[in-house]
């Protein structure tokens, strides 16, 4: 059995490589801590308390203006169940949630494990041609929450 082979990760694409990994561990780590907080019996009436002092603004503010949701509408909540393992309860409330979460997931462990390989996938991915896959998916999430349920928005 062969070891796994660290190749060196150029000097100027570390910060690339450093910036998604965090994004994808922030993103993990943020859908467990929200879910643990959401269990805890004080955050409800804290959160109740400031909003009524008009502290907080709207949860989603395209959604107080125009009463249509946004197309990360749910995006929150879904993280919380995925991170409570309620997967499909999550997918309804936003269709991207769980390939979101699976592949902040992947790429955090494949970062770890082989970070060239990783570095490779997203130079063959592309920064313009990336910014036009995420807005293809989140205009269709969009659209497909549009046709579902309101009770998801």
């Amino acid at each position: 059995m062969s070891a796994i082979s660290h190749e060196p990760v150029p000097k100027s694409d570390r910060l690339l490589l450093t910036i998604f990994t965090l994004l994808g561990a922030g993103l993990v780590l943020a859908a467990f801590l929200f879910s643990w907080l959401a269990s805890q019996p004080f955050v409800p009436e804290m959160i109740r308390q400031v909003s009524s002092y008009g502290i907080l603004p709207p949860a989603c503010m395209f959604k107080h203006l125009t009463a249509l949701p946004c197309p990360s509408c749910g995006m929150t909540r879904a993280m919380i169940l995925i991170a409570r393992g309620d997967l499909l309860e999550a997918f309804r409330y936003n269709i991207l949630s769980v390939p979101l979460f699976a592949a902040a997931l992947a790429f955090v462990g494949a970062a770890a494990v082989r970070p060239s390989l990783s570095l490779a996938a997203l130079k063959s991915i592309g920064t313009v041609r990336g910014f036009v896959i995420v807005i293809a998916l989140l205009l269709a999430a969009w659209l497909i929450k549009l046709a579902g349920p309101p009770a998801y928005w």
